[in-house]
């Protein structure tokens, strides 16, 4: 069975973030990274539902307390990451110096890269990792890409396994795989709608503290949100090929049909009718 994606202007992937000090996380992400508040909505028990959008791309960021299911912030777990943040942009000196002005900690200073990318990472005050660059992936390989965009980027114990199984569990597409060592990925682009998530393997002991959920003791720091047609039938077909559904389909009080589902190796996924729209 195939589902229906979203093919309309706004991305189809948006990584989903949660802060202790949320208020101070929105200003830190607008002055550091150049993102620009795109809506809020009010949370219950406090805090705000957030879009913050830089280019064509979003983040959402929430207050702490909302999630569940296992979700840590990075500084709670001893800045362990399951999942990055990618922004493809071309003004990386310009928000290399921001970031630094904001008081992100530095893990990889400015620097061009052998594949011809420029590139930084910085660690927020919570613990997130914010990767940036100047190499621009799309979903039709266009090389005149100028506008900004927000990429999840997770890494996987088994990722050829796992590529496999997200392509038929949740309808994603290989587009593009780079091969490491032995069976391992170096870098592969997996099309979903209008957006492109980056995967890669898992080493056992990584410099920039990214884990696997697995890895981490059942401990997530994000949630990848993606945007569907029908996320009843999305549902349906994640769950017959194993996810773990954690929240059934569901119409929220907000009008947008959702479910929350596990993949095999512990990520937490969202798929609902709302995402965002890039206008304006």
């Amino acid at each position: 069975m195939v589902v229906e994606q979203r093919t309309g202007f706004g991305p189809s992937i948006i990584p989903h973030l949660w802060y202790a000090d949320q208020d101070r996380a929105l200003v830190f992400l607008q002055r550091a990274l150049g993102f620009e508040l795109h809506f809020t909505a009010p949370e219950p028990g406090g805090g705000v539902h957030a879009e913050l959008r830089i280019g064509r791309g979003f983040v959402m960021v929430g207050p702490r307390h909302t999630p569940r299911h296992g979700f840590s912030t990075p500084r709670e777990v001893g800045d362990v990451n399951t999942g990055a943040v990618y922004i493809a942009t071309p003004d990386v000196d310009e928000l290399f110096e921001r970031a630094l002005q904001a008081g992100a900690a530095v893990l990889a200073a400015l620097h061009d890269t052998e594949w011809g990318s420029r590139d930084f990472t910085v660690r927020d005050r919570e613990g997130y990792l914010w990767h940036l660059g100047t190499y621009h992936p799309t979903p039709d390989d266009r090389a005149d890409v100028t506008e900004a965009e927000v990429f999840d980027a997770l890494r996987y114990q088994r990722a050829r396994a796992a590529i496999a199984w997200l392509c038929d569990a949740f309808g994603f597409e290989q587009h593009r795989l780079v091969p490491g060592a032995g069976d391992q990925v170096a870098h592969a682009l997996l099309r979903f709608g209008t957006s492109l998530l980056l995967v890669s393997s898992a080493p056992e002991d990584d410099p920039l503290g990214l884990k696997t959920p697995r890895q981490a003791g059942g401990v997530h720091t994000q949630v990848v949100y993606c945007v569907v047609e029908d996320p009843g039938a999305h549902c349906a077909q994640a769950a017959a090929a194993g996810a773990e559904v954690l929240v059934d389909p569901t119409v929220m009080p907000w009008g947008a049909h959702m479910y929350l589902a596990r993949d095999l190796e512990g990520y937490v996924w969202c798929f609902s009718t709302y995402g965002p729209e890039a206008k304006g």
